[in-house]
């Protein structure tokens, strides 16, 4: 299996869910407005900045906040795809076993040493140090000459930054290690608890073969 920051986030919120989507593959093709209007805006930021054209009208309000990677947008790499293998080492290709992080905005120093990812939010202001764990090792391992990694969210609707998180190389292991227990605790899973409503899985739910799914969809 490749997993992700989405997969082991999806595990955590509720191990029920992570079973349906991912081992028995048996979830609705479900999903909810506010989700779906994130993907669109995703994806024109991503059509804008890669053909350094403007925004569709009606998502003009995100200019300003995507101003500061339209100024270095010849050293950024947009939705960076970044495979690691069973090993945790770069890999070429997408692994039979292994981890993937994409990467909203990814630049590199002119040197070569520091990186900082961006990640762009459509929804509420929520931090989770995960997910940024997640991206700045898959940046050590793709970019041996990186030294210092920073990762935030940028928060589209209020055009603020989140929290700041900076990463040295040697970072890298820990963030490994703890990984690495996470997809072993969910490799020895074979009951996959639901959690009802912790805070709200079952409202966002595909999972329609689970006791808990919301009847009234």
């Amino acid at each position: 299996m490749i997993y992700s920051y989405s997969s082991l986030n999806l595990y955590r919120t509720c191990p029920q869910q992570f079973y349906r989507k991912y081992i028995a593959k048996d979830t609705l093709p479900y999903q909810k407005a506010e989700a779906a209007a994130g993907t669109d805006v995703h994806e024109a930021i991503e059509t804008a900045l890669k053909t350094r054209q403007p925004l569709p009208k009606h998502m003009e309000v995100y200019e300003e906040c995507i101003s500061s990677v339209r100024g270095k947008i010849d050293r950024a790499r947009i939705e960076q795809t970044i495979f690691l293998d069973e090993k945790w080492r770069f890999a070429l290709t997408r692994p039979i076993k292994g981890f993937v992080s994409k990467l909203d905005v990814l630049l590199i120093s002119e040197d070569g040493k520091r990186a900082v990812v961006m990640d762009w939010k459509t929804g509420k202001p929520r931090e989770d140090t995960l997910q940024h764990d997640c991206y700045a090792l898959a940046v050590f391992r793709a970019f041996p000459d990186v030294q210092m990694v920073t990762g935030f969210n940028v928060y589209l609707k209020t055009g603020k930054i989140g929290h700041q998180l900076e990463y040295s190389r040697e970072a890298a292991v820990g963030i490994q290690e703890r990984l690495a227990l996470m997809i072993a605790q969910i490799e020895a899973d074979d009951v996959w608890l639901p959690k009802k409503g912790i805070p709200f899985p079952c409202h966002w739910c595909a999972a329609h073969k689970c006791k808990h799914y919301p009847q009234e969809k």
